[in-house]
């Protein structure tokens, strides 16, 4: 007989490693619809999927969310980040079922370092004890992905 698991859904680290599964999922889902070509690593080494439009290059990106259940002072809060040379980041906040879409040299701007020296990104605010997204990032929230589009053909 197999071991059983208690309180039947796995522990919070599984339920948070299938919830990024999904949204990356999501994701993956969604630029296959815009016309890319989408590629998953099989070693996650901080690339989740490598996309390319047409001709153009392979873009890497990172894909980070924050799920339904976080606090919503903490629903856009980004932390622990290690960017890669030429990587974009996706950030998905299911509490406002909002995308962020950041080129390298953007998130590069926008974060922070921690204690640890790794970077982390404030995305939300809170107003009338709900999550919304902070102003200065309000250009970068997304609707599909466009700008790697752009970013494949070299524009």
């Amino acid at each position: 007989m197999g071991q059983q698991r208690r309180g039947g859904a796995g522990s919070g680290a599984d339920r948070r490693q299938a919830f990024g599964r999904a949204v990356e999922l999501r994701f993956l889902a969604q630029v296959l619809e815009e016309g890319f070509e989408a590629y998953v690593p099989l070693v996650d080494q901080g690339v989740d999927a490598v996309v390319r439009w047409g001709e153009g290059a392979f873009v890497p990106v990172q894909i980070k969310a924050s799920s339904a259940r976080a606090r919503p002072e903490d629903a856009g809060l980004f932390a622990a980040l290690r960017p890669r040379a030429g990587c974009w980041h996706v950030f998905h906040v299911a509490l406002l079922e909002a995308w962020w879409l950041f080129s390298p040299e953007e998130l590069a701007e926008a974060a922070g370092r921690d204690g640890d020296g790794a970077w982390c990104v404030q995305l939300t605010g809170m107003r009338d004890g709900r999550p919304y997204p902070l102003e200065r990032f309000r250009h970068l929230v997304v609707a599909g992905f466009a700008r790697l589009r752009e970013a494949s053909l070299g524009r």
